[in-house]
Protein backbone atom coordinates (compact mmCIF):
# COMPACT_ATOMS: atom_id res chain seq x y z
CA UNK A 1 0.00 0.00 0.00
CA UNK A 2 1.59 3.69 -0.89
CA UNK A 3 1.87 6.04 1.67
CA UNK A 4 -0.75 8.52 1.21
CA UNK A 5 1.52 11.61 1.48
CA UNK A 6 4.12 9.76 -1.13
CA UNK A 7 4.12 12.59 -3.71
CA UNK A 8 4.18 15.42 -1.07
CA UNK A 9 7.18 17.20 -0.23
CA UNK A 10 7.14 19.31 3.23
CA UNK A 11 9.53 22.45 4.46
CA UNK A 12 9.89 22.76 7.74
CA UNK A 13 11.31 25.92 9.05
CA UNK A 14 11.16 25.44 12.57
CA UNK A 15 13.03 24.62 15.64
CA UNK A 16 12.04 22.64 19.11
CA UNK A 17 9.18 20.42 19.30
CA UNK A 18 5.79 21.28 18.06
CA UNK A 19 6.31 22.15 14.37
CA UNK A 20 9.36 19.56 13.98
CA UNK A 21 6.89 16.54 15.60
CA UNK A 22 4.33 17.20 13.39
CA UNK A 23 6.39 17.17 10.23
CA UNK A 24 7.72 13.49 11.35
CA UNK A 25 4.11 12.80 11.20
CA UNK A 26 3.69 14.09 8.15
CA UNK A 27 7.22 12.05 7.16
CA UNK A 28 6.04 8.41 8.44
CA UNK A 29 3.22 9.04 6.17
CA UNK A 30 5.37 9.06 3.30
CA UNK A 31 5.98 13.15 2.76
CA UNK A 32 9.31 13.81 2.07
CA UNK A 33 10.32 16.59 5.05
CA UNK A 34 13.25 18.66 4.60
CA UNK A 35 14.55 21.12 7.83
CA UNK A 36 15.85 24.10 7.20
CA UNK A 37 18.35 24.81 10.31
CA UNK A 38 20.60 27.53 10.77
CA UNK A 39 24.17 26.90 9.63
CA UNK A 40 25.98 27.74 12.70
CA UNK A 41 23.27 27.20 15.85
CA UNK A 42 20.86 24.33 13.85
CA UNK A 43 17.94 23.58 15.88
CA UNK A 44 18.10 24.42 19.45
CA UNK A 45 15.98 21.41 20.45
CA UNK A 46 19.46 19.83 19.24
CA UNK A 47 21.31 21.28 22.20
CA UNK A 48 19.13 20.53 25.29
CA UNK A 49 21.14 17.48 25.66
CA UNK A 50 24.36 19.51 26.30
CA UNK A 51 22.31 21.47 28.92
CA UNK A 52 21.35 18.18 30.90
CA UNK A 53 17.87 18.89 30.18
CA UNK A 54 17.91 15.51 28.12
CA UNK A 55 19.11 12.56 28.72
CA UNK A 56 21.15 11.10 26.05
CA UNK A 57 21.57 7.46 25.48
CA UNK A 58 24.01 5.48 23.51
CA UNK A 59 25.02 8.93 22.15
CA UNK A 60 21.60 9.90 20.80
CA UNK A 61 19.00 11.95 22.20
CA UNK A 62 15.75 10.22 21.44
CA UNK A 63 13.52 13.94 22.28
CA UNK A 64 15.17 15.32 19.52
CA UNK A 65 15.43 12.19 17.41
CA UNK A 66 11.90 11.48 17.81
CA UNK A 67 10.72 15.39 16.91
CA UNK A 68 13.47 14.82 13.49
CA UNK A 69 13.15 10.87 12.52
CA UNK A 70 13.59 10.36 8.49
CA UNK A 71 13.85 14.11 7.58
CA UNK A 72 16.55 15.31 5.50
CA UNK A 73 18.10 18.35 6.73
CA UNK A 74 19.76 21.53 5.06
CA UNK A 75 21.71 24.37 6.99
CA UNK A 76 21.01 28.05 5.47
CA UNK A 77 21.85 31.36 6.23
CA UNK A 78 18.13 32.77 6.23
CA UNK A 79 19.99 36.01 6.75
CA UNK A 80 22.31 36.37 3.80
CA UNK A 81 20.50 37.52 0.44
CA UNK A 82 21.48 33.88 -1.08
CA UNK A 83 20.39 31.78 1.49
CA UNK A 84 16.42 33.59 0.84
CA UNK A 85 17.11 32.96 -2.62
CA UNK A 86 17.86 29.24 -2.00
CA UNK A 87 14.97 28.75 0.19
CA UNK A 88 12.34 30.40 -2.16
CA UNK A 89 13.90 28.03 -4.93
CA UNK A 90 12.89 25.47 -2.42
CA UNK A 91 9.33 26.80 -1.46
CA UNK A 92 8.33 26.54 -5.22
CA UNK A 93 8.83 23.26 -4.93
CA UNK A 94 7.21 22.19 -2.13
CA UNK A 95 2.86 22.48 -2.02
CA UNK A 96 3.43 22.26 2.35
CA UNK A 97 4.83 24.57 4.55
CA UNK A 98 3.75 24.43 7.65
CA UNK A 99 2.91 27.84 9.51
CA UNK A 100 1.72 29.41 6.22
CA UNK A 101 -1.04 29.65 4.57
CA UNK A 102 -1.60 27.12 1.57
CA UNK A 103 -0.59 28.20 -1.75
Amino acid sequence: MDAPLADVRVLEVASHVFVPMAGSVLREWGAEVIKIEDPESGDPYRGLSTFGLHNVYRGVDPFFQSANRGKRSVAIDLKAPGGRRLLSRLVESAPVLPGSRSR
